[in-house]
Order: C-alpha cells, then sequence, then structure tokens
C-alpha cells in the first residue's frame, strides 16, 4: 500500500519532477517541447510525451519516480492505458 504521501501525487507535480529528471537528455525540440506542455498546464501530455521518449531512447528512471507514475496511473485511472508503457520504461538496459 501506498504511503499517505504518495496517494497524493498530482499529475503538475509528477510531470515537473519527470521533466527534472530527463530534462538534460532531451534533444533541444523534446525539452522546448515538453516546457511547452508544463507551461500550458498541460501535464499529461508532457507525462506522456517524457514517457515515449524515456521508452524512445532507453533512458532510465530512478526507481521511485517509477514507483510514484505506477501509483499515479492507478489513482488516475489511467493504469489500462500507461501500464505497457511503464512496463517498457522498467525494462531499459542500465547505461
Amino acid at each position: 500500500m501506498a504511503s499517505a504521501s504518495m496517494t497524493k501525487v498530482t499529475e503538475s507535480q509528477l510531470a515537473w519532477e519527470l521533466a527534472d529528471r530527463v530534462g538534460a537528455r532531451l534533444s533541444h525540440e523534446d525539452r522546448t517541447a515538453v516546457f511547452v506542455d508544463l507551461g500550458c498546464g498541460d501535464f499529461l501530455s508532457a507525462i506522456h510525451r517524457i514517457l515515449h521518449i524515456v521508452v524512445q531512447n532507453q533512458h532510465r528512471l530512478p526507481a521511485m519516480s517509477l514507483e510514484r507514475l505506477h501509483i499515479w496511473s492507478r489513482i488516475y485511472g489511467r493504469e489500462p492505458e500507461y501500464a505497457p508503457l511503464l512496463a517498457r520504461v522498467k525494462k531499459a538496459p542500465p547505461r
């Protein structure tokens, strides 16, 4: 069961966290697109874009970020859509 602090994760918090975690590894174009999404308050698009970039480029995410993503997907009812993508993120090879 998730801790109380984990159940309070919001899409905005998660989107900004992911941008902070992978921002330096994004291309200029991808980073710009992510921050436009964030600036417009379209946090779901930012999360979606970041996850696809992470999978495409085989970037790794910290275990805590993956846990928060799984919790977010359950809380917001997005598990059917994001479970396969999160499984691919989890399988990224170490660099």
